[in-house]
């Protein structure tokens, strides 16, 4: 069986995180390949640890400030690590989870089926307590037609970059978002250059559990601190120049002005759109749903059993 790679970051003062990661891999039967980029000055000490999978260690050489560093550092990864021989990657935050079991079905599925291009699954929020919150929606787009793709992906939202891509695939995003240095947009070309090129099909299985809320390395800063920022506008300048490229190449037969207009004038209106949330009765019901789910399922009790004795895995 060919292994899927999984890269997370370890980060200075977030190397618990980095070890709880460790232990879930043991625990879940992890057998694919864990690829640990390590910042700098980080205490990472694998003698303390008895691990039963594939893993490697690749040293960066700068500090990680943010979403727009760890996309660059994962490109520069890609293309600079001599053996790196996999068919299939995803990037991996330290402090959620991906369920190895999803991981073989992904594995299997795309092997098979050369027309998918990556592969996401169910997900859920939990606290650091070990309370699951509620579902978390991951954005599948199964489409050939990338008009389609990028209309559905308007509607659904949510964050593509977790997904499970051809390596190919995820090396050409990354070289493109790489080129941004502000974070939240980073995030947000990522998940449209994935909507407008990429055939992302949805998996069976329980995918990934994610912690909240958010650090601040892995968060977008607030809307208002975000459009102050110094590299805004040449970010969105150099966002609208990749992603009209984009869609020429893709012959996305549309006008510039539609082009902006379907991504980040549509990201922009969500970005600064505060609705008042109002009591739902039929929310209230799926939620209630949506955890009953999660908690029968065996793989996330372990997980959250676990998640509840944080401490006493490491």
């Amino acid at each position: 069986m060919d292994k899927v790679a999984s890269i997370i970051f370890c980060l200075k003062n977030r190397e618990k995180f980095t070890y709880r990661y460790l232990k879930f891999c043991n625990k879940f039967n992890y057998k694919h390949k864990l690829y640990i980029l390590k910042e700098p000055d980080t205490d990472l000490n694998f003698n303390k640890l008895s691990l039963n999978f594939d893993f490697e260690v690749f040293e960066l050489t700068k500090k990680i400030k943010g979403m727009a560093d760890i996309f660059f550092n994962l490109n520069f990864f890609l293309e600079n690590y001599e053996n790196f021989e996999h068919k299939y990657c995803h990037f991996v935050e330290d402090d959620n989870f991906v369920f190895p079991s999803s991981l073989d079905e992904i594995n299997n599925t795309m092997q098979n089926n050369s027309n998918i291009d990556g592969m996401i699954g169910k997900a859920f929020l939990h606290d650091k307590f070990g309370s699951i919150l509620n579902h978390y929606n991951l954005p599948y787009l199964n489409y050939d037609d990338p008009f389609k793709r990028l209309l559905k992906y308007n509607k659904v939202g949510g964050l593509t970059y977790y997904s499970v891509f051809r390596t190919e695939k995820f090396m050409f995003i990354c070289n493109k978002v790489k080129k941004l240095k502000d974070d939240n947009l980073c995030e947000v070309l990522f998940n449209y250059i994935a909507a407008l090129t990429m055939n992302i099909v949805k998996c069976q299985s329980i995918f990934l559990a994610r912690e909240y809320p958010r650090p601040k390395v892995y968060n977008i800063p607030s809307a208002e601190d975000w459009i102050t920022s110094k590299f805004i506008t040449n970010s969105i300048k150099n966002f609208i120049d990749i992603y009209t490229d984009l869609c020429i190449k893709t012959n996305l037969n549309i006008s510039p002005n539609e082009i902006f207009n379907l991504s980040i004038k549509h990201y922009l209106g969500i970005r600064f759109n505060n609705k008042v949330n109002k009591f739902d009765i039929n929310k209230k019901l799926k939620l209630f749903f949506n955890r009953t789910y999660y908690n029968l399922n065996k793989d996330v009790k372990l997980y959250i059993d676990n998640i509840k004795n944080f401490e006493n895995i490491l």
